[in-house]
């Protein structure tokens, strides 16, 4: 997760009432999500918080930030070659959290179609514009 996407990550939860595991995945990215204590009286400021002080978000932020000053596109930051293989390595990370909550059917396939359909270019304009080539 982008630190750019925290504060609408936390929305979504809070408004979602936590569903689809938000709570579980924001206590991976960030143990100090376990003290969260009810989720009834958790607000988004309190899941942004305590997302924040994740080292994995640190990390992120470190190197989000230090790209936020130059044109760059999301694939370079996270160093690969071009959008295609970030997308693919998204698309296979949310295949892989498919298959593990498959069971408790907490993730819609429709997420992991939505994901892994954003891969190929829809257009020559797309492939320059993202590198696909």
């Amino acid at each position: 997760m982008l630190p750019a996407t925290v504060k609408n990550f936390a929305d979504v939860c809070v408004k979602a009432q936590f569903k689809w595991d938000c709570r579980q995945f924001a206590e991976q990215l960030s143990p100090a999500c376990k003290e969260l204590g009810d989720l009834n009286a958790t607000t988004a400021d309190d899941l942004v918080s305590c997302l924040m002080k994740g080292e994995l978000l640190k990390k992120a932020s470190a190197l989000y930030d230090s790209y936020a000053s130059k044109d760059s596109y999301l694939h370079e930051a996270f160093h690969f070659p071009n959008f295609k293989s970030w997308c693919e390595a998204t698309c296979q990370s949310v295949r892989t959290r498919f298959e593990i909550q498959n069971n408790s059917k907490t993730l819609p396939i429709e997420q992991v179609e939505y994901v892994c359909g954003q891969c190929e270019a829809q257009s020559d304009l797309d492939q320059i514009l993202y590198k696909i080539l």
